[in-house]
């Protein structure tokens, strides 16, 4: 991803932060409480058909971590 193709991205999920309602910012998936517009939950469920492999690494990391 460029980085006008990034800023573009930032911007664009910024105007929709300032023009949805509080209450509509989080979601709850499997009971869990996500932002909507960081983590759309069709990403989540794209993940339940995940099939890792034996010699997969994942790093998880707290966001600005690093």
């Amino acid at each position: 991803m460029s980085t006008n193709a990034f800023v573009a991205n930032v911007q664009s999920r910024m105007q929709m932060a300032k023009e949805i309602s509080d209450e509509e910012k989080l979601y709850r998936y499997n009971g869990v409480l996500y932002p909507r517009l960081m983590c759309p939950e069709d990403h989540l469920k794209a993940l339940e058909n995940l099939k890792a492999r034996e010699d997969d690494i994942m790093l998880v990391a707290y966001p600005k971590c690093g």
